[in-house]
């Protein structure tokens, strides 16, 4: 058989936006927003005589004559984040900062892939598509901290973040063949309190 084809994305930018609203000298209200969006496309084209056998079509389709001399896919991801947090410092000086925040969080996450043979299957093209869904809601906790220099106004800041988010994973996957015949589809749905870690570090100027 020729060679496996992936579908990756790569480096994607993403945006954060937020408001701070402070209570007090030591505590404050924190509102962010937080998005991101990857997309790839590929192909890939079997050589020497090779042919390409699926490894995403269902095992109970598959025949010889279901390879092919050419594919390709778009696989993408997106999820978006809305976090509510109370925040408090935990110590300060005059040059450095921790603070502990407890909250809310709403996470969304979306996944899809399409697959489909290009041309030379002796049994009809076949293409897969996929989709999996994720709404969440849960509590939120961090630790974050800076320091920043009195002189030249250089800082170096970092964040650690853990949510538990309970909702509904929701799954589809459909295998649809150019014949009518081998088609698949099937559909999942589960609820579950799913974990999400968040780790940053960075510098600025203030």
């Amino acid at each position: 058989t020729g060679p496996v084809g992936r579908l990756n994305v790569d480096e994607e930018s993403g945006y954060r936006a937020g408001v701070m609203l402070a209570c007090s000298n030591c505590t404050s209200l924190v509102a962010s927003y937080t998005y991101f969006e990857g997309n790839t496309t590929d192909a890939i084209q079997a050589t020497n005589g090779n042919v390409l056998n699926s490894q995403i079509v269902h095992p109970s389709t598959l025949t010889v004559g279901g390879a092919d001399q050419g594919a390709f896919g778009v696989y993408g991801i997106d999820f978006q984040l809305a976090d509510l947090a109370y925040k408090h410092i935990w110590k300060t000086s005059n040059c450095s900062a921790i603070n502990w925040l407890a909250g809310f969080r709403y996470g969304n996450m979306q996944h899809a892939m399409l697959a489909v043979q290009e041309f030379a299957v002796a049994t009809g093209i076949t293409a897969v598509d996929v989709d999996v869904n994720f709404d969440g809601f849960g509590m939120l906790f961090g630790v974050e901290a800076e320091r920043r220099s009195c002189h030249s106004g250089l800082m170096i800041y970092g964040k650690g973040l853990s949510s538990f988010l309970a909702g509904d994973w929701r799954g589809r996957y459909t295998q649809v063949n150019q014949f009518g015949g081998g088609v698949v589809a099937n559909e999942y749905e589960d609820y579950r309190v799913t974990p999400v870690v968040e780790l940053e570090l960075g510098l600025g100027w203030q």
